[in-house]
């Protein structure tokens, strides 16, 4: 058994509950890991090209889907680039409608998703009513 910070074991998927920081999504069976759904804002770049903003949607330690404004085609080689995170290698495996499909060249490492998931903007707190404060003058206090 390894000690290393990354390393977890093999569980009974059906029998254990998963505790994440982030959403987790379990997509259909032949997935090789599985993905965490997110909204992250990235750059995207191809071999040779321009960057290009695209949104990642879902995460996982093999790869990732994305929005894209780019016509990309299977096979390609791009480059993703996170906020705190280092530009990753990835392969397009699939493009379709302005998403993406995508397999990293080196899977990262479970501590490093889940950086990336704990990183993710949470949205904030916004109250929708707000009752009026008295005004000066106009309190029961008032002379």
């Amino acid at each position: 058994m390894s000690s290393h910070p990354s390393h977890r074991p093999e569980r009974d998927t059906e029998k254990t509950l998963l505790r994440t920081t982030g959403q987790v999504a379990r997509l259909p069976v032949g997935r090789g890991a599985e993905r965490r759904v997110v909204n992250l804002a990235a750059d995207l770049r191809e071999e040779g090209s321009q960057l290009a903003d695209v949104e990642v949607a879902d995460l996982s330690t093999d790869g990732f889907m994305m929005r894209c404004p780019l016509d990309l085609a299977p096979g390609a080689l791009v480059w993703l680039k996170l906020s705190g995170q280092a530009p990753m290698k990835a392969e397009i495996v699939w493009a379709q409608d302005g998403r993406a499909g995508c397999r990293f060249t080196t899977p990262l490492y479970p501590a490093i998703l889940d950086q990336i998931i704990a990183g993710q903007a949470k949205p904030g707190v916004r109250r929708l009513f707000t009752p009026p404060e008295p005004q000066s003058g106009q309190g029961r206090n008032a002379a």
